[in-house]
């Protein structure tokens, strides 16, 4: 990525904290691209578009608040930003850049139920954690066959997913079954896990 556009690259070791002035609408490209020891970022809620690359390569940033209103976050806008552990989206973003969040490592987006920023998160393989009201219908259940009677019970194991992105038995849901050892119809229970 060209970072010669990035006007703190050379200083970028020595800022380790940021906080943007209220009133302030937009986080430009490359602005804080290259400042590698930016561990905390501190955004008013006025802040309406985060440009290209704009926090590229902040490596110890551990936490950023994204406010509502928030409206666009762009291409590799958090790239690089290793120690980024979680964000919250809020629901007011409708556009997130390509590879807006490569390369960190076990990253997980916290967003709105059916909202623009899951849908990018379940799109681009990233974890994510969904809150509000859930639909059941984006849920998908498949692997589910016809048994053949044992005398015991029978727990054949289901794949779900939410859209394309595979769920995790224990980790995203739990499995319970019911009438599963006497010949019949039986009942497998996906319990969603509040995470």
């Amino acid at each position: 990525e060209d970072t010669v556009n990035a006007p703190w690259g050379d200083v970028g070791g020595g800022i380790v904290s940021l906080t943007i002035e209220n009133g302030i609408t937009t986080i430009g490209d490359y602005n804080f691209a290259c400042c590698w020891c930016l561990g905390e970022v501190s955004l008013p809620d006025t802040i309406r578009e985060i440009g290209d690359n704009a926090f590229y390569l902040c490596g110890e940033m551990g936490s950023i608040n994204l406010e509502n209103g928030l409206k666009k976050i762009g291409r590799n806008a958090f790239s690089y930003c290793i120690s980024l552990g979680a964000i919250n989206i809020p629901e007011s973003v409708d556009y997130i850049g390509s590879d807006a969040f490569y390369y960190t490592d076990e990253f997980i987006i916290n967003c709105r139920y059916n909202s623009y920023a899951m849908d990018y998160a379940i799109e681009n393989s990233i974890d994510f954690i969904a809150y509000g009201n859930v639909e059941v219908t984006r849920h998908v259940v498949t692997g589910l066959k016809s048994q053949t009677y044992t005398g015991s019970a029978i727990r054949p194991v289901p794949t779900v997913k939410l859209g394309i992105k595979k769920l995790v038995n224990g980790k995203d849901y739990t499995l319970s079954y019911k009438n599963n050892v006497n010949p019949g119809t039986a009942t497998i229970i996906i319990t969603g896990c509040n995470r």
